[in-house]
């Protein structure tokens, strides 16, 4: 079957194979070029974690970190995706991608992160990157809501996420964005608020011992 010099670069960035993906840009590859989706040799790259080849893309080849897909999204959203901490830790410090960016549907860095359950690039946007764990995506809710989808229910990653959110200021959702998840996504959501209730309380006994009675 034949492979074109397109279809190789994709590959080989996906695959992390730099010298692959110089190899298919001498037989007339373009870094420009989109699949379906809008994605492009960067986006590959970031998604799949391969840092070497971005950093050859963005500081070698030229190409711009900030690039859109179809969605409205960037190689740092792919990167959230993919759980990339350190790619993600790059293009934002040293490639200067905004990490406030959102996608055409409203979907930002944050809602990537948090709807594959990472909680280490979670962490990282909120404590370094001043992420606005507020904003609300394409779902009409803001990245919390995302973390207690009903399909994330049986996976306590996601779970761990939605803990870390609501213990670093992330607002309570409303009424109206609870009703979306379904009776089991209630009673999680439900039980969360709850568990945070009593680790506000045990915190409290521990700063304020003389207090307990």
């Amino acid at each position: 079957m034949f492979e074109s010099a397109q279809d190789r670069l994709l590959k080989a960035s996906e695959c992390g194979d730099l010298a692959g993906v110089k190899q298919a840009l001498l037989e007339g590859a373009s870094l420009y070029q989109r699949n379906d989706w809008g994605k492009t040799a960067l986006h590959a790259a970031a998604e799949a974690g391969h840092l070497e080849v971005v950093q050859w893309l963005v500081v070698e080849a030229g190409l711009d970190p900030n690039q859109q897909d179809h969605f409205g999204e960037t190689a740092l959203h792919a990167a959230a995706y993919g759980g990339h901490l350190a790619m993600a830790a790059w293009l934002v410090m040293e490639a200067g991608v905004d990490p406030n960016q959102v996608g055409h549907q409203g979907a930002s860095v944050l809602h990537a992160a948090v709807a594959e359950g990472h909680l280490e690039v979670v962490q990282w946007l909120v404590i370094t990157a001043s992420i606005d764990l507020d904003q609300v995506g394409s779902h009409g809710v803001p990245a919390l809501g995302d973390s207690i989808n009903e399909d994330y229910l049986e996976h306590e990653d996601h779970l761990e996420v939605a803990r870390y959110l609501l213990s670093h200021g992330a607002s309570e959702l409303s009424s109206e964005q609870i009703v979306r998840f379904g009776p089991e996504g209630q009673t999680a959501y439900q039980q969360l608020l709850q568990d945070r209730m009593v680790q506000e309380k045990r915190e409290m006994a521990l700063a304020f011992p003389g207090n307990l009675m």
